[in-house]
This record gives C-alpha cells, structure tokens and sequence, in this order.
C-alpha cells in the first residue's frame, strides 16, 4: 500500500520533471538530467530540513519555520521558475520541433500508441528487475538481512543502507552524464545493470568481510544501480515526441510493479521457512529472489533498443 501511494506521488511530481526536460533541454542533455532529479531525490533524507525549535536561536524576531526553509523569498520565481519559463520557449523558437510535444494530444490514444510499440517494453522489464529488486532490498530487507546473515547491529546495517542509497544518488548523475557524453544509451545501460547483477554474489554467498569493505562494496552496488534510469531516456527516444510524458510513465510502472511484487514475496518466503523451523534456508531464498530479480533486469537490457545517436 504505502508502494502505491509512493507512485501515485512520484507520477505527479517526477513524470512532469522528466517531460520538462524532454521539452525544453537538447535530447542529448535529458539523461543528465534525469541524473540531476535522482541526485536530488536520494539526497533529499541527507539535508537538514529541520531542527528541534528549542535547538534555534531565534535572531531579530525570525521565525523557526523561515530560518530552514531552503532558499530566502521569491529566489525560485526568480532562478528557478523564471529562467525556465526563459529557457524553454527559446529552445522552441530555435529548434521547433523540439517543442510538437508542447501540444495537447488525446491521452487515451497515446497510452495505446505507446503501449503497442514493442520498443517500450524492455524498458519496463528492466525497472521491475533492476529497480525493483534495488527498492525491495534497500527500502525494506537489507536491514533484517544484514542483522540476521552478519549478526549487525541495527544501527551498522542501517548505515550500510544508506551507503547503498548514497552510491545511487552519485552514479545516477555519472550514469547519466556518461549516456550524454558517449550519444549511448543501450550499451551504457547494459554495463551498468549487468555489473550491478555480479554484485550481488557476495551477498548470495555471505562472504565474510571486515565492516569497512562491506560498506564499500554496498556503495558499490550503489554506484552501479543507476544503469536502470536510463531507461526513461530510451522510452522518450523510441515513441513519438509528444508522447514522451507518457512513455516514460510507463516504463516507470516497472520500478514500483517490481517493487511491489518482491516486498511482500520475499516476506512470504521467510514467513513460510520460519513456520518450517528453516530460518537460515528462507532469508537465503528470499535473498535468491531479489537477486534473481536484478539478473533478469540485466537480461532484459538486451532487448533495450538504440534508436538514434545523440550528439
């Protein structure tokens, strides 16, 4: 359920930033961007949103609430919103058709032209694997995995989350800069999320480590999750312009159907082994499950088409 509300918000919120970019920046800058929007979002729990008000010293009557706001009065009408509003009809104006996807078009009639093309769909399957199999072990299972196969704390193992969480937030700006500057996204994506499926063997085979290189290596696979965000750039890439928004909703269904899916089956399997007397045997399956899941995301990456080059 909370899987659910989460997309119901992100299909708001993120599916419109990706077709701003889509519209109003060069093709060969929108993986970069995507990149930008996951660096934000993953780094958005590392801010300082908030203080204890009895921690805040009050200075020449300011307020607690304006102190920690994250930018002083009207500075994102004037940076954010306005160079926008700027940027995007004069991209219009030099390359028109750039902008056919500022038209209004029948959504109905979009959504089945996006979903008959077989282009779309690799795309897809590559979230439900890659994504979700990230989203299932880092917002749920890495934690009670690692207390009960390493014997960690909860404090460490939630410390080795937050490694996985950072290495997203960085190799998604990399992953995407590296798309835009090579014109590539296929093959860029294929080494991404097949690495990333190597990645879990230690994890499979609870190879014993020192804390220090456990941590690295969760920043590892951190570093090498992105591959699947390039997934949206290729979902724009092979529908039509104006259909871009909705193309990329799409494919973005996979994250959170994967997600969806692996939480509460990997639930299931441990609930199962635990009324077996098969602890140890069913965390080990339940891990099996996501990993297999990252492998079949990786596979799913072979059928991702190159429609153009991007330069």
């Amino acid at each position: 359920m909370g899987r659910t509300l989460v997309g119901i918000g992100v299909s708001v919120a993120f599916i419109a930033i990706l077709k701003i970019s889509a519209l109003w920046f060069p093709a060969n800058r929108f993986a970069t961007l995507s990149g930008v929007t996951m660096l934000a979002g993953n780094l958005g729990p590392w801010s300082p949103v908030h203080r204890s008000p009895g921690s805040s010293r009050r200075r020449r009557g300011e307020r607690y609430s304006s102190r920690w706001r994250c930018c002083p009065p009207g500075w994102a009408s004037r940076r954010g919103s306005g160079s926008a509003t700027v940027r995007g009809p004069r991209l219009c104006a030099r390359e028109p058709g750039r902008c056919r996807g500022g038209a209004r078009v029948d959504w109905k009639q979009a959504l089945r032209a996006v979903l008959a093309n077989p282009a779309t769909w690799p795309g897809f399957f590559v979230n439900m694997g890659i994504g979700g199999s990230y989203l299932a072990f880092a917002g749920l299972w890495a934690v009670p995995w690692l207390e009960h196969a390493y014997g960690m704390s909860r404090v460490v193992a939630a410390q080795h989350a937050s490694a996985l969480l950072l290495g997203v937030a960085f190799g998604s700006l990399a992953i995407g800069m590296l798309s835009d500057r090579l014109g590539n996204r296929r093959a860029v994506m294929r080494v991404y999320a097949f690495l990333y499926a190597l990645s879990w063997l230690p994890l499979v085979l609870r190879v014993p480590w020192p804390l220090a290189a456990s941590l690295a290596w969760f920043l590892l696979m951190g570093l090498l999750i992105p591959g699947f965000t390039l997934s949206w750039a290729v979902a724009k890439e092979v529908n039509r312009a104006e259909h871009s928004g909705i193309a990329t909703s799409v494919v973005n269904v996979g994250i959170f159907l994967g997600t969806g899916i692996l939480q509460p089956l990997v639930g299931w399997v441990i609930d199962r082994g635990r009324s077996a007397g098969a602890v140890d045997a069913a965390w080990n399956q339940g891990l099996a499950l996501i990993a297999g899941a990252a492998a079949f995301g990786a596979l799913m990456t072979l059928a991702v088409r190159e429609p153009h080059r991007h330069r």
